[in-house]
């Protein structure tokens, strides 16, 4: 499902330069060379924020000019991709609630999961930045990394918080809502002392009613992007297969908590960017 912000700046550059849009939905098991050939007669380049390997590969084979969106770039097809940075968006979450005095932060691990979905490369690089950004600032050994126990959000919550962590950040939506109303459950509202911040612009609130920090970016810039390098293969210009990658942003909404290391002459770090 393809983000309104996304739809609206592809139509807007793709107008730009002359050329209609067109919005179609096929699920990665219903896309067959025969189906991708019919769209093929349609559709001078796709846009497409899919992630799947062989869904990619067959709208290749059918000679269709790709751009992908969202996901990290499979190396051994020949396609182009605009995808957010990853890594440094979960730089920026790290040096957040460092300079609100967290030494002891969690991070929800659910790479295994996305790797088994075949969605794996963007979690890996959330992984990565967590650990990189903690160890450049020296608390690589207090940092807690957990998966999800039993698929609960409540038991992993639970578990996080025995480990004495005092910050806890989600790289992914998932399990949102559960921990946050475990976090509740045991007295931890917000704002407060306790830390959390979680990975997307429009998290699923449900009935929870805090608004967290957050990491985002511009799917604007993103949308006008792919339709650039779109535009670039369908005129045939030769060039390597390149990843674009989209700076990130923390947005500030004061659930950094405040850590053991806090100290009132540091105050939030606001707004923050990674290029």
């Amino acid at each position: 499902a393809m983000a309104l912000g996304d739809a609206c700046s592809i139509a807007e550059e793709a107008g730009r330069a002359g050329y209609l849009t067109m919005i179609t939905s096929i699920r990665e098991d219903e896309l067959t060379p025969a189906r991708a050939a019919e769209l093929g007669k349609m559709a001078r380049g796709v846009v497409c924020d899919h992630s799947g390997h062989e869904y990619m590969r067959t709208l290749l084979n059918a000679g269709i000019p790709l751009v992908q969106m969202d996901y990290h770039r499979y190396l051994d097809l020949p396609m182009d991709t605009v995808v957010q940075d990853d890594a440094g968006g979960i730089s920026l979450a790290v040096e957040h609630l460092y300079a609100r005095g967290h030494r002891q932060i969690g991070y929800l691990d659910t790479t295994g999961q996305y790797q088994a979905a075949g969605r794996g490369l963007n979690a890996e690089q959330r992984l990565a930045g967590f650990k990189a950004a903690t160890t450049a600032l020296g608390i690589g050994a207090e940092r807690v990394i957990l998966s999800p126990v039993n698929d609960d959000a409540a038991e992993t919550t639970r578990a996080f918080l025995g480990t004495g962590i005092t910050a806890l950040i989600l790289p992914h939506t998932d399990y949102w809502s559960g921990i946050c109303a475990e976090l509740a459950n045991r007295g931890i509202t917000f704002p407060s002392d306790f830390g959390l911040i979680i990975w997307g612009q429009e998290p699923t609130l449900e009935a929870q009613a805090i608004q967290p920090t957050s990491i985002t970016w511009s799917r604007e810039q993103m949308g006008r992007e792919a339709v650039r390098r779109l535009l670039m293969r369908m005129r045939g210009e030769k060039a390597d297969p390149a990843t674009i990658v989209i700076p990130c942003q923390l947005i500030d909404r004061g659930t950094g908590g405040r850590g053991p290391a806090f100290k009132d002459s540091v105050g939030p770090t606001g707004q923050g960017s990674r290029n």
